[in-house]
């Protein structure tokens, strides 16, 4: 492991929990508006429960089952 995984894992043990999960949900989010956006450049028209669900298909693109339910 090098030094900044080092600092960085010695920071993340220093965070109480609340503060990871803030931090988890808020990578969370970044990652769900990266999709999101990447979806409009190609489904402009893409809004509500459909970008959701077009979010999700690309969250969960590697479980079958889930893919499954998204296209129903």
């Amino acid at each position: 492991m090098n030094s900044i995984e080092q600092a960085y894992w010695k920071h993340i043990a220093s965070m109480s929990g609340q503060e990871r999960v803030a931090r988890t949900l808020a990578l969370f989010d970044s990652v769900t508006m990266m999709i999101a956006s990447k979806i409009r450049r190609t489904h402009p028209d893409a809004e509500g429960q459909e970008l959701n669900r077009q979010i999700a298909m690309q969250l969960y693109r590697r479980d079958p089952d889930v893919q499954t339910l998204l296209r129903e």
